[in-house]
């Protein structure tokens, strides 16, 4: 999913998982869910979030720079191309 197609800057976000199962958030420096094959291109940054848990940080600070836009997808491993099981609950900060 695209959170932002032009460069910006990622300063938190709430995840939370209501599935039985552990999930990841990848994100990726990219402008389109085109340019990305998930468990081929690696994220620039992948977030754990546990079975029926969460994994939050506030908005910040400077925030995290990405050159080109922002792109997550919901996977079942850091790195791999399966989708979440369930759909992981996200609220993105960024400008």
């Amino acid at each position: 999913q695209v959170v932002k197609s032009t460069a910006g800057r990622l300063y938190g976000w709430y995840l939370g998982s209501p599935a039985g199962v552990d999930q990841y958030l990848q994100v990726f420096n990219v402008s389109a869910t085109t340019s990305i094959a998930l468990g081929t291109t690696v994220p620039d940054m992948s977030f754990f979030v546990p079975t029926l848990g969460g994994a939050n940080v506030p908005a910040a600070g400077p925030g995290i720079g990405f050159g080109t836009g922002i792109v997550i997808a919901a996977t079942t491993t850091a790195a791999g191309s399966t989708a979440a099981a369930s759909a992981l609950r996200t609220n993105i900060f960024y400008a």
